[in-house]
């Protein structure tokens, strides 16, 4: 009975930290911020940073360099620090903005006009997406929205545009009870819709069905 007990409070506790993980992961508080000191920086400076996990280029001119950078803490989790470079001249930059976090980088790409970044990060069993808007001048969070399984990109309009099926209301080993739709307005991501998760494909007008 003792063996039994003590095994049954193990699996609690187990259940309790991945839960626990899953929250952090869902309702993160990090958010890009402005840096304050700024200097020039070298092109070359910027690649050959130490633990570099990727460098990718956005804005309509290729104007913003982003790069993710792994630092190992002392004493605690790795953080993952995602820096946009303004390009100031040929080969010279300014850092600009920065944000930081212990979730773990998993992916970063552009939309084909390099308007958007789409960022993937990941806690535990949880997941979160964060796409951000590169202006002329100026970089901006759009949408940061938290999840359990992938999140499905789909053509549910006749524009050009994907919509964005964020899962909602989940279980272990059970579907999803919702999908939460969203779309690009030009400006940002809104949330347009919510839908029983076995009706999230059916067709949608611009701006929602509401």
């Amino acid at each position: 009975m003792l063996k039994k007990a003590s095994l049954s409070l193990v699996t609690l506790s187990v259940l309790m930290l991945l839960e626990l993980s899953v929250t952090f992961a869902l309702n993160d508080e990090n958010t890009l911020l402005a840096v304050e000191q700024r200097h020039d920086i070298k092109y070359q400076s910027i690649v050959n940073q130490a633990d570099l996990l990727t460098m990718l280029y956005v804005g309509s001119e290729d104007n913003w360099i982003v790069t993710v950078v792994r630092k190992p803490q002392p004493g605690g989790l790795p953080q993952y620090h995602m820096s946009f470079y303004q390009k100031i001249k040929d080969g010279v930059f300014q850092k600009l903005y920065e944000y930081t976090t212990v979730d773990r980088f998993q992916t970063a790409y552009a939309t084909i006009d390099r308007d958007r970044l789409f960022t993937i990060w990941t806690t535990g069993s949880a997941h979160r997406l964060r796409i951000f808007v590169a202006g002329d001048k100026s970089i901006k969070e759009v949408l940061s929205a938290g999840w359990k399984r992938d999140p499905e990109f789909v053509h549910l309009t006749k524009d050009n545009e994907l919509e964005i099926l964020i899962p909602s209301g989940e279980m272990a080993d059970q579907e999803p009870k919702l999908a939460e739709i969203y779309q690009w307005n030009g400006k940002v991501y809104i949330l347009v819709d919510k839908l029983p998760w076995a009706e999230r494909l059916k067709e949608l007008k611009k701006g929602g069905n509401k």
